[in-house]
């Protein structure tokens, strides 16, 4: 379902979602909000789909993934912080909750700069192709505010306590190939290669099961901060659990025996 704020679409296995609003410079609002949880509810729906992938739209004066809230509506935030400001940041929180449990891998496809919210998004998300020439940072701290839809703890969980603290207490930025030298992104690529580099990475997911796909992801997702031991008893729970639930356990090994390429439905 698309909207004036976001554009989804289906390139083959992948879902897209487009925040558009390049005039805004793809700045957050509830309505973009809807958007992205709209895309989730077309993935719980449709069990052809691999991945999803989220972008900003270009035409505006900067390329930008997206730069966080909204300045207008960040006003009205300001003027009703417990009516309208807190309850607009929960959601945000809880779509990137909902974008880290979705049983498919969520790509932000980063063709720009990508701060505040824009950064919270692409923290949150399971895998990052990113252009070359976008600049990421979180930049709550150089606004006069602290995050609140998780950038501290996703960014400690990705680059390290010492990094995370250094990126957002000097609300600094990187490029595309020094977020991949950091550990924040899978690749980074001249911005006119994005969608084939996203394209090229989805089509890896093709050759297996979605279910199996949705397992692994939250084997990564319910393990974070556990011990080993403790880890170890969710993903063999996960693993039981697909082994006795799924119609499709054993038809990678039944293919293999029977001489033949499996047939994941």
């Amino acid at each position: 379902m698309s909207t004036d704020s976001t554009v989804i679409t289906r390139d083959r296995s992948a879902l897209w979602i487009t925040i558009n609003r390049p005039d805004d410079l793809n700045a957050l609002t509830p309505a973009v909000i809807a958007g992205l949880n709209a895309a989730c509810d077309e993935v719980d729906k449709d069990q052809s789909i691999r991945a999803l992938v989220i972008t900003g739209s270009s035409g505006g004066t900067t390329e930008n993934f997206s730069v966080g809230m909204d300045i207008n509506f960040l006003g009205k935030c300001f003027a009703d912080i417990d009516g309208v400001f807190i309850p607009f940041v929960t959601s945000v929180h809880k779509v990137l909750l909902r974008l880290e449990s979705l049983e498919v891998p969520v790509i932000a496809a980063v063709n720009g700069f990508a701060r505040a919210g824009g950064f919270e998004i692409l923290v949150a998300a399971d895998l990052v192709v990113i252009a070359d020439e976008a600049r990421i940072g979180d930049l709550h701290v150089a606004s006069g505010l602290p995050p609140g839809a998780g950038a501290t703890f996703r960014s400690r969980n990705k680059l390290g306590e010492q990094r995370a603290k250094a990126l957002l207490f000097s609300s600094g930025t990187l490029t595309g190939p020094e977020a991949v030298a950091a550990g924040l992104a899978l690749t980074s690529v001249p911005r006119g290669e994005l969608t084939d580099a996203v394209n090229k990475l989805v089509s890896t997911f093709n050759k297996s099961p979605r279910n199996a796909l949705a397992k692994t992801k939250a084997g990564f997702t319910q393990t974070q901060g556990l011990t080993n031991s403790a880890s170890w008893e969710v993903e063999i729970g996960l693993f039981r659990d697909f082994l006795l639930n799924d119609p499709m356990a054993a038809e990678g090994f039944n293919s293999f025996k029977e001489g033949r390429k499996p047939n994941w439905l």
